[in-house]
């Protein structure tokens, strides 16, 4: 199976924050490490539905963060709900409820007080929402980061990312999730092993299932193939990168009124002859997550697809693996396995030069030892 890395890890196993501590890097002074930055900027603020009051995001990876509830006074009968939202890119659409995230109310009664709430979250970004309710109310939100910078930041970013490639390689493993494309030639006779283990989930199996009958030009409605056995109105089906879901059949061939770009794709012009994948119903198969290495299992009494026989990866699978989403989701050995690794290589940043002979910096014995019984042979 040949792997393409669709959507890579979302954070680091271990964060900038912790791997300063174990590298014990002196920081900034308090002052110089802590930056405020106003969510919601105070004054007062008029009456707004549920949590329709949106505050400005901040980056917090990597990083610690206070969020600050200030209240002024509030109005006659006025009340003041904050909570605060989490998302992995400072997204509107992508923001969600941060657990424990929500502060206690704010009423005429326990008014001109701060409340603080620290964010223990993994996300990237944080904000708060608000509602005010019943009469104008004066507060303000902000959030206090604490980065305690230092000089070799960016290079210590790219040195932990190093450090989980390796143990990836090494152990044959994906760690924070994340999501691959396998490709075959074939189907096997019983099941698709899948590489990189804990497998998640499986997003689709994807077949090419006939060719093209002629071009298709970025704008066309009309798809004609070769075979349309298996194809109905409405089928979504996958030319190279764009998704076009099938309008109406004039022939047992041909299809009308097609919406091209599907998915959020991108429309594209596609040669004769050019693949046509569709997706095999999930019910087809059981997703096999309990094994060392994760399968795809053929159902009770079903057969794979017959597959046309296109010369470039006529198979596609798509899933998602990983430990979790957090570098706490990881076991002890390997995010002690990381830091070892990691202090080598800040440590060692070049080949030592002994006299006249260059020794190369390996990663250290006792790394590989905590990291062998969890291999996975290719």
């Amino acid at each position: 199976m040949e792997l393409v890395l669709q959507t890579a890890p979302s954070i680091e196993p271990i964060t900038l924050a912790e791997a300063k501590s174990y590298l014990r890097l002196d920081s900034n002074t308090f002052a110089e490490s802590v930056t405020p930055t106003q969510s919601i900027v105070p004054g007062a603020h008029v009456i707004a539905a549920a949590y329709s009051l949106k505050g400005s995001g901040v980056s917090v990876i990597g990083k610690t963060a206070l969020v600050i509830l200030d209240s002024g006074t509030n109005l006659s009968g006025g009340t003041v709900d904050v909570k605060i939202q989490e998302a992995d890119s400072d997204s509107d659409s992508l923001y969600t409820d941060w657990t424990g995230g929500a502060f206690t109310q704010v009423t005429t009664a326990n008014d001109n007080a701060i409340q603080e709430k620290e964010y223990t979250g993994t996300k990237a970004f944080i904000r708060v929402v608000a509602t005010v309710g019943t009469a104008t109310c004066d507060f303000g939100v902000s959030v206090a980061v604490r980065s305690a910078t230092h000089e070799d930041d960016t290079l210590l970013a790219s040195l932990i990312t190093a450090a989980r490639e390796y143990v990836e390689d090494f152990t044959g493993r994906a760690l924070i999730n994340q999501t691959w494309n396998g490709y075959l030639d074939k189907f096997p006779a019983q099941f698709i092993e899948l590489p990189k283990p804990e497998l998640r989930s499986v997003g689709f199996v994807k077949y090419c299932a006939t060719v093209l009958n002629g071009a298709l030009t970025s704008n066309g409605t009309t798809v004609i193939v070769v075979d349309a056995s298996i194809f109905a109105q409405g089928d979504t089906i996958t030319v190279e990168a764009e998704d076009i879901t099938l309008g109406a059949t004039t022939d047992t061939l041909t299809f009308t009124s097609c919406t091209r770009g599907a998915n959020s794709t991108t429309q594209a012009t596609h040669a004769d002859g050019r693949g046509v994948f569709f997706i095999w119903p999930a019910t087809n198969y059981i997703v096999d997550i309990n094994s060392w290495k994760g399968r795809i299992v053929l159902g009770y009494d079903s057969d794979w697809p017959t597959v046309v026989a296109y010369p470039s990866h006529p198979i596609q699978v798509r899933f998602t693996c990983g430990y979790g989403t957090a570098g706490s989701d990881l076991p002890e050995r390997i995010r002690w396995a990381l830091q070892l690794y990691l202090k080598t290589l800040y440590e060692f940043r070049e080949e030592i030069i002994t006299g006249t002979i260059v020794q190369s910096i390996n990663a250290p014995y006792t790394v590989q030892a905590m990291l062998w019984p969890l291999r996975v042979e290719p």
